[in-house]
């Protein structure tokens, strides 16, 4: 039990330390994006101007939202988690219940930030060209 913790733990600090630098900085990436988009849009003969919502700006909230909402729901869960633990007095079912949800809540984690990762790249490479 405690190699797994020590494994999810590092997991856990990859995703929160190396994944934002294979990302790309934030700033410089919406920028070259909108930009891009902007251009494609109006070579279509669309509407580009910013204030009017646009199709990628309705998928990238969409994705913002899913994945906001994703990192809220783990930060609950390993709370509820750690304070079942915490308050377990010994009982070792509602540890292993605990231990449980931890586990559940960083595999979902990851697989929602792969997910989220696995899209951008598409989204990048094939929309965008």
């Amino acid at each position: 039990m405690k190699n797994f913790l020590k494994i999810s733990l590092a997991v856990l600090t990859f995703c929160l330390l190396i994944m934002p630098l294979a990302v790309g900085a934030a700033s410089s990436t919406a920028e070259s994006l909108t930009s891009r988009l902007e251009n494609v849009g109006a070579q279509a003969g669309f509407n580009t101007d910013p204030t009017v919502a646009s199709t990628p700006r309705i998928v990238g909230v969409i994705v913002g939202v899913f994945i906001n909402f994703t990192g809220l729901t783990f930060i609950v869960l390993m709370i509820i988690a750690g304070y079942g633990w915490m308050t377990s007095n010994g009982s070792e079912e509602k540890v292993k219940k605990s231990v449980a949800t931890i586990k559940a809540s960083i595999i979902g984690l990851i697989v929602a930030l792969s997910a989220w990762v696995i899209w951008n790249f598409i989204f990048k490479a094939l929309i965008l060209g």
